[in-house]
């Protein structure tokens, strides 16, 4: 019997992958089955899994993450099962299909358009061994490469829920798109090639959220390209994630959206006031803030109304906001992407991601890339590496900052101690790029580092500085170290970790049923050793709950039971 196999290759475990689930919901014949690995996986054992299977067909899910993976490992099958049809999907080959049929003799078809419509025919095509009606593929026939075009129109609301496996992956991060396409037209972007949007009925997203409540998920992240497109419709699905909420209110269910900030309004951020703390998560591309780069790669912009929109919804407690720039973009210098990096940066969101332009295949970018003197790498994820307005070496700086800003500002693990530094300097970009050059001259970006040494690394930096305040700068540390979690051991920074005196607060507290009843009523009536095991105290010589600078000695009780809770006890 013809069997097809469905391969996906994930960046990391706890991804899903999407489209492989939506193609296997059109298998006509139940003779298709999913096989899902990571590229971190050992690809001896990737093989072996798909080989013993015995395929009529593979068909790999290819994106920029993965291709090179995909290239190998297809190239092992077809040494061992000759007669074994290999074919690529997805983003990273739907726009060179000819090409790769030329260049690599092991893959057989290439494929370009909505999977849903290509893969029942291919079935019947491979089944047959008569591609010509296919819909959507470039093969080879008779020795030469023959391309099908895309007749037929996808319809999203044709779609049934992907996540057969549910139970199995919930825990992961689930993808899930409620429209298809994108109404924009950034250069840099395929998502804008095929044009118009295809959008889900409001019945079928709510139907589908209620799956994903009811099994209590983990997290699950929309790959609509831009979730509030159109606003009225957006208000209507978070009024659904809310209903559903209130439904199932013991389910732990996140959302992950990406927004426009241009389409945010009063409205749109008076609703996301009721949502609970972490249930949704935005991200808004930003890209630049200089205004011939953002006119050059295609975006609308109105940069004073976007800044007052996303710091609207900075400022939401219960919202966590995530920011991104593109290195590299047209137009922009180093000089103007610090502009870009320190408006960015000051608008307060609680993660900043620094991308680089990645000329993807088929995109305007690739096309209009010798207009601007940009050269990329010739492999995947094709990332620039110079060009008319940016150097090698100032893009090798810029990974070096952009490395800083993950480990020290995304990690909110030094919110604190941030805060503090950021006061000595003329601007963010300017901290972390004194910051970058201190840690260059002691080999820090060749060395693999344990997260505790970071702190040390921070201090060091820091009491540098003449006008630091060193003994406070311990203080603020010791208590970003001791918010994130339950400390084993300390940085070497903080020396007051062990002192006699906080042995003393700690054995008064845990021992006192009244300070019990008054911190930790839910507690009350454990053993005072299990309190313990579940909660800090620390002591400090700076009253660190003050954002002002305030010498006196206070007692810092952190509760770890569920989301670090922090008061001062004494």
């Amino acid at each position: 019997m013809d069997t097809f196999c469905l391969v996906a290759l994930n960046s990391q475990y706890v991804h899903t992958n999407l489209a492989v689930r939506l193609i296997k919901n059109t298998d006509q014949y139940n003779n298709t089955c999913i096989i899902e690995h990571t590229i971190n996986n050992q690809m001896d054992l990737v093989l072996e899994d798909i080989v013993l299977k015995s395929p009529t067909c593979v068909i790999f899910s290819c994106y920029i993450w993965n291709i090179e993976y995909v290239m190998l490992l297809s190239s092992s099958i077809k040494k061992i099962l000759p007669d074994s049809s290999i074919v690529l999907a997805g983003p990273e080959v739907n726009y060179n299909g000819k090409e790769i049929l030329r260049q690599h003799s092991y893959i057989d078809i290439v494929c370009a358009g909505p999977g849903e419509i290509i893969f029942p025919q291919l079935q019947d095509g491979i089944m047959l061994r008569d591609l010509v009606p296919v819909e959507g593929i470039c093969y080879r026939q008779e020795n030469e490469i023959r391309e099908n075009p895309i007749v037929s129109k996808y319809d999203i609301n044709t779609q049934k829920f992907p996540y057969y496996d549910i139970e199995d992956v919930k825990d992961r991060i689930l993808y899930f798109e409620t429209s298809r396409g994108c109404p924009y037209n950034c250069s840099y972007c395929i998502s804008s090639i095929t044009k118009g949007v295809d959008f889900m009925s409001i019945e079928k997203v709510e139907e589908s959220f209620e799956i994903f409540f009811r099994h209590n998920v983990n997290q699950v992240k929309l790959v609509d390209r831009t979730f509030n497109y159109p606003l009225k419709r957006a208000v209507q699905i978070i009024e659904i994630m809310l209903k559903l909420k209130d439904k199932y209110p013991d389910s732990t269910t996140s959302f992950h959206c990406e927004l426009n900030p241009l389409l945010i309004n009063d409205e749109f951020v008076k609703l996301l006031k009721k949502a609970p703390d972490n249930f949704l998560q935005f991200e808004i591309g930003v890209q630049s803030t200089n205004p011939h780069t953002l006119k050059e790669i295609n975006r609308d912009f109105n940069l004073e109304k976007q800044y007052e929109n996303i710091s609207k919804l900075t400022e939401l407690k219960n919202i966590k906001v995530f920011v991104d720039l593109i290195a590299g973009l047209p137009h922009e210098t180093f000089d103007i992407f610090k502009k870009s990096f320190n408006d960015t940066y000051l608008l307060g969101a609680g993660g900043l991601h620094l991308g680089f332009l990645k000329v993807l295949k088929g995109s305007e970018m690739e096309k209009n890339a010798e207009n601007h003197g940009i050269e990329y790498s010739s492999y995947a994820p094709y990332k620039i590496l110079r060009s008319t307005y940016i150097s090698f070496e100032e893009l090798c700086r810029l990974e070096k900052i952009e490395s800083l800003v993950d480990t020290y500002y995304n990690s909110g693990r030094f919110v604190n101690s941030l805060r503090y530094a950021l006061a000595f300097f003329d601007s963010p970009f300017s901290f972390y790029d004194h910051f970058r050059m201190y840690l260059e001259k002691r080999y820090y970006f060749i060395k693999p580092h344990k997260f505790i040494t970071y702190y040390d690394f921070l201090n060091d930096f820091l009491s540098e500085i003449g006008a630091v305040n060193t003994e406070y700068l311990e203080n603020l540390l010791l208590h970003d170290y001791a918010c994130h979690s339950k400390p084993r051991s300390y940085p070497k920074c903080i020396k007051s970790a062990y002192s006699e005196k906080k042995k003393k607060a700690v054995r008064e507290f845990f021992s006192n049923n009244e300070y019990i009843e008054k911190y930790l009523p839910h507690l009350a009536g454990m053993p005072s050793g299990s309190i313990s095991r579940i909660c800090n105290i620390e002591i400090f010589n700076f009253d660190i709950l003050e954002k002002e600078i305030s010498e006196k000695d206070i007692v810092v009780l952190y509760d770890y039971k569920d989301k670090t809770k922090v008061y001062k006890v004494l």
